[in-house]
């Protein structure tokens, strides 16, 4: 295969990234207990969606990182576009408890104010986009194909959630904004 090389660190590099996001959202839930009385309800919805979301996109690049193993280059080129569309399938299939994981997220923003107000909306807008990016398996082509420009870009929105969280998160080490006082 002529491009290994950089797929398998592409792959390798999502993998470690899902590793410090599973981290992440540990952290995460421990903040959104703070905020919510007990049992912790959304807290834990939002953390169990969060972890099936990572572990769908370790799943997904397992399939792209099998493509790039030595005995792959003996199989035939359908059984790898199978392959290569069951990486696609998966990884989108991963939007979907992403997209609660956010909306819990947003709930408890609103309500309680576990994290604030404005990236409560944050966090509505990366559901939003996490539930649209599922869609794109609907078509065959065109922006919102699996491939197409709307789900790459949507792709993206999350972030606009976790580094805005991150950073309240380590401003306010221990305690949800409105603790602070």
């Amino acid at each position: 295969m002529a491009n290994r090389a950089p797929i398998l660190a592409q792959s390798m590099l999502f993998v470690f990234s899902s590793a410090a996001l599973l981290w992440f959202l540990g952290h995460v839930r421990a903040w959104l207990l703070r905020a919510e009385p007990a049992p912790g309800t959304a807290s834990g919805i939002a953390f169990a969606a969060g972890v099936l979301a990572v572990g769908l996109n370790i799943l997904g690049q397992a399939a792209q990182i099998t493509l790039t193993l030595p005995s792959q280059a003996r199989i035939p080129p359908d059984v790898a576009a199978a392959v290569a569309d069951l990486c696609l399938v998966t990884l989108n299939l991963a939007n979907l408890p992403a997209g609660v994981m956010f909306l819990a997220i947003a709930l408890l923003s609103w309500q309680l104010l576990a994290y604030p107000r404005w990236l409560g909306w944050i966090a509505a807008a990366a559901a939003t986009a996490a539930f649209v990016s599922t869609l794109s398996l609907i078509p065959a082509d065109g922006p919102l194909s699996p491939t197409g420009a709307l789900t790459t870009a949507l792709r993206l929105v999350p972030l606009f959630w976790y580094v805005p969280a991150a950073v309240v998160m380590l401003r306010r080490p221990g305690r949800p904004p409105q603790a602070a006082g």
